[in-house]
């Protein structure tokens, strides 16, 4: 466990939370800042509408199964060096062209490299498809 000098201890943060409201929906409001959990600019389904591309795969018994892939063509940010911020001094036009390229760039390479998808795609798979396995332990039963 890591603490940061000067900080209020776990103890007192455990009394504030269960005495004072007010100190409860701060903290918790600041915990959401932290953590979103989705993506800058668009949804999960925009990302796929616009970077996916659905296809049929003939299986070895000649049955026809639904797959998914990325849409062939498109640049792969993570194969890329990011584009540095443009300095304090430019137009504010710039800076937003940055920041909204920035943000695009991080949907793409969380969409295709940090999720898990039906198709054990480049984000969830490891090994080969004989000896691998999903990082995301998919498919497991629920509860």
């Amino acid at each position: 466990l890591l603490w940061i000098k000067s900080s209020i201890p776990p103890q007192e943060i455990r009394d504030r939370v269960l005495s004072d409201i007010n100190f409860e929906h701060e903290l918790l409001r600041w915990l959401e800042q932290c953590h979103r959990g989705d993506y800058m600019l668009e949804t999960g389904d925009q990302l796929a509408e616009r970077l996916e591309e659905q296809y049929l795969e003939k299986t070895a018994d000649g049955d026809l199964v639904p797959k998914v892939r990325m849409r062939a063509g498109l640049r792969d940010p993570v194969l890329e060096l990011p584009v540095p911020p443009p300095s304090l001094e430019c137009d504010t036009g710039v800076s937003d062209a940055w920041h909204e390229q920035f943000a695009r760039d991080v949907d793409e390479i969380i969409f295709r490299s940090n999720r898990h998808d039906a198709f054990h795609g480049k984000g969830c798979w490891k090994g080969t498809r004989q000896k691998g396995y999903c990082k995301a332990r998919f498919p497991r039963e629920t509860f």
